[in-house]
Formats: structure tokens, sequence, C-alpha cells
């Protein structure tokens, strides 16, 4: 696991719509990222709310954009932005 200053640069913020089929695409593989990163707790069912909680809150950011974000490529190579942008907002909050 790479510590904070060694993430990958910013990615630039997704419209909400391409944030929003990012998160549905991805959910349980951001759930899990969440999960894994979340510091251990004595009750494991509130770490998997919490782990929820951080997937659905990446999009708040893309929805603070709003329609002043341009809209990105919806795939660039094997990576779709939409996507990195919402795993980095988990990585971030988590």
């Amino acid at each position: 696991m790479h510590p904070p200053s060694e993430l990958p640069p910013p990615v630039a913020p997704a419209d909400a719509e391409q944030a929003e089929a990012a998160l549905v695409e991805h959910y349980p593989r951001l759930v899990r990222i969440g999960y894994l990163l979340l510091p251990p707790s004595p009750r494991r069912a509130r770490r998997v709310f919490t782990a929820h909680a951080l997937a659905q809150r990446s999009l708040q950011a893309a929805h603070r954009a709003g329609a002043a974000a341009v809209p990105l490529p919806r795939r660039t190579g094997d990576t779709d932005p939409a996507y990195a942008y919402v795993r980095r907002q988990v990585l971030r909050r988590a």
C-alpha cells in the first residue's frame, strides 16, 4: 500500500453522471478498498457500514463540480477516468 504522498497525481473531476456510472459499475470494489484501508474496529459491522459510506460519499465532489466540470472521455486505455476519480475520493476519505 502506498502512503498518501505516493498516490498517483490527482485526476480531473469527472462529471456527476460519469462518476455515478463508475460508482454503480465498481461499487463492490470501492467498498472493499475502503474496508481494507479503515483501521480495525471492535465491531466488524461498523467497519463495513463505514466502507459503504466512503464509497457513497465519493460522489459528493463530483456533484459539487456539477455542470462546470468538463466531461471526460469514457475510456482511455484500460482505465476509466471516472472510476479513477471515484477511487481516489475513497482513498482520500479512508
